[in-house]
């Protein structure tokens, strides 16, 4: 009787405890808004924040995405769970699983807006770029000495205080193995940005340059000057 008494309420799960766990993951960069269902199934917006200086509390997060379904299956017999996430933005569904001890993520395609970058906060904060935004993935393995990369590529970014359209076209390149940190390069374009991304004491920090082409110096000087 103890045992369905405990089954029914783990099956009954509210899908609020999800945001827990991923806000805390993610450093209080992620969050679930507006959640229903359970943690089996259920649905969400996604949601952004950052962590409040000097404190272990997240900001007010704001709606980012629209509504996507997740379901949930775990088995007790290997101790392994599959996620399956549905959202328009991903090229096709997000299989993520979980097993002996270790996150897998099948490979996939996700296109979204640019301007979500400013999350990450310096230089793309500055910028508030407009644009798309690709990101995409092999089989990816979470984790100690994890597998695989994630790679984003901004096409033909533009920004509200800036007159020169395109500012060029940018990519950010994470290795799963070296989760803390990514690395930024230009593809093409007269604003070229290169450094490198960094998490320390659960805050994001940037460390790089950002300098216009000859023949664009005037034009980009403001910009530069707030990028510093």
């Amino acid at each position: 009787m103890i045992a369905l008494l405990v089954v029914l309420i783990i099956h009954q799960l509210p899908a609020r405890w999800v945001n827990r766990i991923v806000a805390d993951q993610t450093f209080c960069q992620v969050h679930l808004k507006d959640i229903s269902g359970t943690i089996w199934q259920g649905s969400a917006s996604l949601g952004i924040a950052q962590l409040v200086p000097g404190s272990t509390t997240c900001s007010r997060s704001k709606t980012i995405t629209e509504r996507f379904n997740w379901d949930l299956k775990c088995s007790l017999n290997d101790w392994s769970c599959f996620l399956r996430v549905e959202h328009l933005a991903f090229e096709k569904p997000l299989m993520i699983s979980w097993a002996d001890g270790r996150w897998k993520l099948s490979n996939n395609m996700l296109k979204i807006s640019a301007h979500l970058l400013e999350n990450l906060g310096s230089p793309w904060n500055t910028i508030k770029p407009v644009g798309q935004l690709t990101a995409s993935w092999s089989d990816l393995e979470l984790g100690q000495g994890g597998l695989g990369s994630l790679r984003i590529v901004m096409h033909e970014m533009s920004s509200p205080i800036s007159p020169v359209v395109p500012l060029g076209s940018y990519e950010i390149i994470m290795n799963m193995a070296m989760l803390d940190q990514w690395d930024l390069k230009t593809l093409m374009g007269p604003l070229v940005l290169a450094g490198q991304g960094k998490i320390h004491d659960r805050q994001l920090s940037f460390v790089g340059q950002a300098f216009a082409l000859n023949q664009n110096t005037e034009s980009l000087a403001s910009l530069l000057s707030l990028i510093g």
